[in-house]
């Protein structure tokens, strides 16, 4: 990385983050992206190509430079938009010595950034691998054509997940490096900030079930955890925590199938702390999806030491091992025994739950994990530079 003064600056690399839809963070990839950026940011000059309808105008940060980009309205066209138009701006600005791309999606982009840019491109998920029920089968094979230049064509390939490496090495023979996502030690939250919580929620400290989710569509599994509520004996309490806004069909589905139970819904809550605090208070964490890339809602629950009961999918599996309840991934029946063996158990629950939090807070600490995309980011320069070297001999 020495050398040359494009490589290196007196600040670092100069590091520009396209596909994340912006700042400050909500949900998805964006909540992977803001932790990254603020530790990167440390010790390296950082732009972020921000969706201008998803970045406030007055947003400022005085670590990072923030450029916000125009986009097309529309449930495709917003992000492909994104996509072009951030990849664009990159292009005309010629300032950085890497483009990391996030998403296998905004890979659509890569043909034209790799004319200027080394660039390293994170998967969050496969298009192909993981069928996505928000989207129809002609945005699935659109996003799915956008694997072949995912892989091929940038200098250094990553992956969020364990399992989706091991697919994209197996299905494209070419190496991807597996980064996880980090966490950062959850805050001490005091029981008189759970008990406000849970009061303006309506529920009881320790005696809830909870499901979260930024947005829930129907691959978060939430059906199967109302399904589940509606065969148990004796049911908690049960609140969903999210964005049912996505898909108006499935919200309705849901909304129906909570007049057997007693659960209530609950928009996002923005502000962490006060979403930590609700998750620290509940007694037993349910997290149902059919799918995922490695979620960062659940290396949080697992990080607050409360109970968990997870679907038993490779991707929950491969990140918390024997260290928490699985039950069999859409098996309502399956789920509504094993929500009950939690509550039950609760001292045997509350020793698996403690082994899930030592072991995510170790393991995914972001001290461990900024490195790895910063060897990342020497490896796509120098596999840059060794390219244009080979071509002019």
């Amino acid at each position: 990385m020495g050398g040359s003064p494009r490589a290196r600056t007196k600040m670092g690399l100069r590091i520009a983050i396209v596909g994340a839809k912006g700042l400050p963070s909500r949900s998805g990839v964006e909540r992977v992206v803001e932790p990254l950026v603020q530790r990167l940011a440390k010790r390296h000059q950082v732009t972020v190509y921000c969706d201008a309808r998803y970045t406030p105008a007055d947003y400022v940060r005085n670590d990072l430079s923030i450029v916000r980009v125009g986009t097309v309205a529309g449930k495709h066209a917003q992000a492909t938009s994104l996509f072009v138009h951030s990849a664009l701006k990159a292009l005309s600005a010629d300032k950085h010595d890497v483009v990391h791309l996030h998403s296998v999606e905004a890979a659509v982009v890569a043909p034209v950034l790799t004319l200027r840019y080394p660039i390293v491109a994170t998967a969050h998920g496969s298009p192909l691998r993981s069928t996505r029920a928000k989207w129809g089968p002609t945005a699935r094979a659109l996003m799915g054509a956008t694997e072949r230049p995912f892989v091929h064509l940038p200098e250094v390939v990553t992956s969020v997940s364990e399992v989706d490496a091991r697919y994209f090495q197996s299905r494209y023979g070419r190496e991807v490096t597996y980064i996880p996502n980090g966490m950062d030690p959850p805050r001490p939250v005091a029981a008189s900030d759970k008990s406000a919580v849970c009061a303006r929620l309506g529920v009881t400290p320790n005696d809830f079930a909870l499901f979260v989710a930024g947005r829930v569509d129907p691959t978060k599994g939430c059906h199967v955890f109302l399904d589940a509520l509606g065969r148990m004996a004796s049911p908690p309490t049960a609140l969903v925590v999210g964005d049912l806004g996505q898909v108006p069909e499935y919200a309705s589905q849901l909304r129906a199938a909570s007049a057997r139970v007693d659960v209530s819904f609950v928009e996002p809550i923005k502000e962490r702390a006060e979403l930590m605090g609700l998750i620290s208070a509940c007694g037993v964490f349910v997290f149902p999806s059919l799918t995922e890339g490695m979620s960062m809602m659940l290396l949080e629950a697992a990080s607050c030491g409360v109970p968990l009961v997870c679907s038993d999918i490779p991707e929950n599996k491969a990140v918390l091992g024997g260290r928490t309840t699985y039950f069999r991934s859409g098996d309502a029946a399956d789920l509504a025994g094993r929500l009950a063996w939690a509550l039950e158990h609760g001292d045997e629950a509350v020793m698996l739950s403690t082994a899930a939090s030592e072991w995510v807070l170790s393991a995914y600490s972001w001290d461990r994990i900024v490195p790895m995309y910063e060897d990342a980011y020497a490896r796509a320069i120098a596999r840059r530079k060794a390219r244009r070297h080979a071509r002019r001999l």
